[in-house]
């Protein structure tokens, strides 16, 4: 996926809100992510609504990375506002680093992180990556992750 804009849109009761992977890479395939921007953009209620009929309801975020290659190079998400998730804000990890790639997680800037706070604001990690609630250790990870981004409680 190269040169891709997704800009101002609102994607509520989604199970995921944005989706990629990349799994089996054929050998001698250039198969990557490059300059691909999602940018002010809501994003709400993921897990919720018509969703909810699905076996597995606990894996729900509003930005799942498949836990493949992911190999990228200029992926950023930014401006966005990530607001409640019947389980995780954010689901993004990479098993391995291409060294031919800037990187195999997408750049994180100046993003709002909206949550329940029984909730969780997930994975951001190179391997599996542990999920991480939406306390003080999930703020340390939005700290190191998106150091512009706000991280906010939901209270209603």
């Amino acid at each position: 996926m190269t040169n891709v804009r997704f800009r101002r849109n609102v994607m509520e009761r989604c199970y995921y809100s944005i989706e990629y992977f990349m799994y089996n890479i054929t050998p001698g395939t250039d198969s990557h992510i490059e300059d691909v921007i999602y940018e002010d953009n809501l994003m709400r209620d993921a897990g919720r609504g018509f969703c909810m009929q699905r076996f597995d309801r606990l894996g729900a975020s509003h930005i799942k990375s498949g836990r493949g290659l992911n190999p990228s190079k200029n992926f950023l998400i930014r401006n966005n506002i990530m607001w409640n998730s019947g389980s995780m804000i954010i689901q993004i990890c990479a098993l391995t680093q291409d060294p031919k790639y800037s990187s195999c997680l997408p750049e994180l800037s100046n993003n709002v992180y909206i949550q329940r706070p029984e909730g969780e604001i997930g994975i951001y990690s190179m391997g599996k990556g542990v999920r991480i609630a939406f306390d003080e250790d999930g703020e340390e990870l939005i700290k190191a992750a998106d150091p512009n981004g706000k991280y906010c409680y939901d209270l209603t």
